[in-house]
């Protein structure tokens, strides 16, 4: 038993793609080399330990699969089931930003969601705990998504072509990026709160620029925002055309 190593699935629960493209495959895989906090803790007993309190950074291996990494990111750490046989409790965050904690944490999406590698950063994600796995069980997490996705559509108008929508800017207008998670542990992920702090909080997302040649009416163009309430005749949306 102390020989048996832990092998620990992850998929996402409902799938969100920017464009097409960026942290999940279309099998609901994380994308290779995504990092994710997995904690992992003795079912029933303290003899034995995993990572820091509990916590393991992880990497996806691109094929639905997670492999924990040394501090370097160099070369794989098995980790191995208790040989008392008892089971363990393992659930997981993303990103590695946000871990457990009994108080109140912050978290931000990002400002400019253009480039896919801050499109991730903003998604916000929980799988919740898998109880007392031996063994002898598959350990598949299911993260869900916290937070919110506006998708962005551009349809020509009179008077113009599709062409001149190519290269478009849009950008989402006085949009909170801020939110406070109430707690996490192996239990439960806290209610979110979104700021309302207007001075140092409340600011635009740019989206992206829309490609005539790839996005249209099926997949638009996609940010990650903090759940909050846009008052009505609020200006949402600003879009900049490539000739102004």
């Amino acid at each position: 038993a102390e020989d048996t190593p832990i092998r620990i699935q992850a998929n996402v629960g409902a799938v969100t793609t920017k464009a097409g493209a960026g942290l999940y495959d279309q099998n609901n895989n994380f994308e290779n080399n995504a990092k994710i906090n997995v904690y992992i803790f003795e079912n029933g007993g303290t003899t034995y330990t995993y990572g820091s309190s509990g916590l393991l950074e992880y990497t996806a291996d691109g094929n639905g699969y997670l492999d924990v990494k040394d501090p370097g990111g160099s070369s794989s750490v098995p980790q191995y089931f208790p040989a008392n046989g008892h089971g363990i409790d393992v659930y997981g965050i993303y990103p590695t930003s946000i871990m457990q904690l009994s108080s109140p944490q912050n978290f931000r999406v990002q400002e400019n969601q253009t480039a896919d590698a801050d499109y991730k950063k903003s998604d916000l994600m929980f799988a919740s705990c898998q109880t007392n796995k031996t063994k002898s069980d598959n350990i598949t997490l299911t993260f869900n998504h916290k937070l919110a996705k506006v998708i962005v559509i551009l349809k020509q108008g009179d008077g113009l072509l599709d062409s001149d929508l190519n290269e478009a800017e849009v950008k989402l207008t006085k949009t909170y990026v801020k939110c406070s998670i109430a707690k996490v542990d192996n239990n439960t992920f806290g209610d979110i709160t979104v700021s309302n702090d207007a001075a140092n909080d409340q600011k635009d997302i740019i989206v992206g620029k829309w490609d005539s040649s790839t996005n249209s009416q099926s997949n638009g163009i996609a940010a990650i925002v903090v759940p909050q309430t846009v008052s009505k005749g609020t200006q949402l949306f600003e879009v900049k055309l490539k000739n102004n």
